[in-house]
């Protein structure tokens, strides 16, 4: 089913349906069954309804809205709502100021994208939740991390990448309700190439976490209201 240009509304017709709105600002209803709905350019309004679905926003400042199983969400270009609702969901925020919601059940929430960028919110809801957290261009990109309830893992690392260690200062991930021995939080290489020490953050308390690149010590994160020693990185998990 196809919008083209206007302001469309289409509604899926129970099956597995193919809703794409086209130009301008549509809204994109996929009911019953397994949908596709894909906004391309506007303001795209997308909600999945029943079934396992998968939304892709487009351009555009979007809002989508999983449903009531496991979905995909893609945010795509433009400062993007993503919300899992319920099931086990994969939301992506792509380019843009993003805000990614998992809702309830074990979600997976990442900003990740080509040439990514912009300064994300994302918040796992309830649920074990995987957040990863992407920051490795020479950017100002402060995202906010949120796991909710349940035991929840911060990926700010692989084995071949360490997210956030360029920008200085300026470029971290804020993980404001870090548990520990309970939530786990990723990085790459081993604890000696880390250092523990005071938030750096005007006007947010806590332990900042520093990695060692080329003798400086780039901010990668902010555990908000949690005080650890440098014994504390023993907590964390290296990759």
């Amino acid at each position: 089913m196809y919008g083209l240009a206007g302001d469309d509304s289409l509604v899926g017709l129970g099956g597995n349906d193919f809703l794409y709105g086209g130009e301008d600002d549509d809204t994109l209803y996929g009911g019953f069954g397994n949908d596709y709905l894909f906004g391309e350019n506007g303001d795209d309004s997308l909600d999945g309804g029943y079934g396992y679905d998968q939304l892709n926003g487009g351009s555009g400042n979007d809002e989508l809205r999983g449903g009531y199983a496991d979905d995909i969400l893609i945010g795509g270009s433009g400062n993007d709502k993503l919300d899992g609702e319920f099931g086990d969901d994969f939301l992506s925020g792509g380019l843009g100021n993003d805000s990614l919601y998992g809702g309830d059940g074990n979600d997976i929430l990442t900003d990740s994208g080509v040439g990514r960028d912009g300064s994300d919110y994302l918040d796992g809801g309830s649920g074990n939740d995987r957040i990863i957290a992407y920051g490795y261009e020479a950017e100002i990109d402060a995202d906010t991390l949120v796991g909710g309830t349940g035991l929840d893992t911060f990926i700010l690392g692989t084995s071949g990448q360490a997210f956030y260690n360029v920008g200085g200062d300026a470029d971290y991930a804020l993980i404001t309700d870090y548990l520990p021995f309970a939530d786990t939080i990723q990085l790459k290489g081993s604890a000696s190439d880390y250092l523990l020490d005071g938030s750096p953050i005007q006007g947010i308390s806590g332990t900042a976490i520093y990695r060692e690149e080329n003798s400086n010590y780039e901010l990668i994160a902010v555990l908000q209201d949690r005080f650890l020693t440098q014994s504390g990185l023993g907590l964390f998990t290296y990759v």
